[in-house]
């Protein structure tokens, strides 16, 4: 076997190469083949985890002195590193002030126990713009609570996950209802703000589970570049779009927007899943931003909302050029 010759035959070092090996051809199989093979793109969304992975078995491969171990996986550490490295090194970004505008996005989770909980959260953080996801009927009188300090809003309820909503503290100049891949909606506005005028979409994409699942998501994110490429000024694009910015499916949809990702120079900021006690381990909750606008903070929230999402909290203003 090519496996015993690279590791010399011994029972300790041909497991350490299972060891070292097998990671290795999975993150480069997700990487090369996750655009083509549905299943292997969710290598893709696990990217960080398997950083941290490979970071682990260069440590074990060299204490063992299995050095071929050792070199392959430095050498994925370092294509990880070199993919992941926007998060973290961007331009200086322009520091927030009280005149930014304040989005917060979230997926409540349709059955989610501690409705009480989120308005109270969203009432103590006052975003001027509320994106919400994933609400039933059973949320529509809580809801109805934050008509007291919205003046402008538009919600879909629905008790199949697809329900969504927009509170506002900007007018609406426009509003649509797009209905995408087996009418599954989504709202566009345009908001009149004392920034400018400006359009926000919210989506939220069909989990890709399974082979036509993902081709549903992958068609709702060429609709939806479609309906946004026909607009003209600033643009966001807000939603749980249940891929990462690791998935050739999430570059594709950047590359036809022409939008930029807000988590870019902001860290790794995961959003799903929050459950329990254990920390969330993927990033699937967006907002994505087109050249007018300047994101000016970005964070998830961390509390405890009996969603298995968290909220995510951005700033930004217009370029005045």
């Amino acid at each position: 076997m090519l496996l015993q010759k690279i590791t010399g035959g011994s029972r300790k070092t041909f497991l350490l190469g299972l060891l070292t090996i097998l990671p290795a051809i999975l993150f480069l199989s997700g990487l090369l083949l996750g655009e083509y093979i549905w299943w292997l793109d969710y290598i893709n969304h696990l990217r960080i985890l398997f950083g941290f992975i490979f970071f682990f078995l260069i440590i074990i491969a060299s204490l063992f002195q299995f050095w071929f171990g050792a070199f392959l996986s430095f050498g994925m550490s370092t294509v990880i590193i070199l993919s992941v490295s926007n998060l973290f090194f961007q331009p200086t970004h322009q520091k927030s002030k009280e005149s930014d505008a304040k989005i917060v996005l979230f997926n409540v989770y349709r059955d989610n126990q501690d409705k009480t909980k989120v308005i109270n959260y969203i009432t103590s953080i006052n975003p001027h713009l509320f994106i919400i996801q994933e609400i039933n009927f059973q949320w529509q009188p809580y809801l109805k609570k934050l008509d007291n300090h919205y003046s402008f809003k538009k919600t879909i309820f629905s008790d199949d996950g697809l329900g969504l909503g927009i509170y506002s503290h900007f007018p609406f100049k426009d509003l649509k209802i797009i209905k995408l891949i087996h009418d599954m909606p989504s709202i566009l506005v345009t908001c009149i703000s004392s920034l400018g005028t400006f359009h926000l979409l919210n989506l939220h994409a069909f989990p890709p589970l399974g082979k036509q699942r993902s081709q549903w998501r992958n068609t709702q994110f060429d609709q939806v570049a479609q309906a946004l490429n026909q607009l003209n000024g600033p643009k966001l694009l807000v939603g749980d779009l249940n891929t990462t910015p690791w998935s050739p499916f999430f570059k594709k949809l950047l590359q036809a927007t022409e939008l930029q990702d807000s988590s870019n120079g902001y860290g790794w900021q995961p959003s799903w899943p929050a459950i329990g006690f254990f920390p969330p381990l993927i990033t699937i909750d967006h907002v994505l931003y087109s050249k007018q606008i300047h994101i000016t903070n970005r964070k998830t929230h961390t509390f405890n909302l009996g969603s298995d999402h968290l909220p995510v909290e951005i700033t930004f203003t217009l370029n005045q050029r």
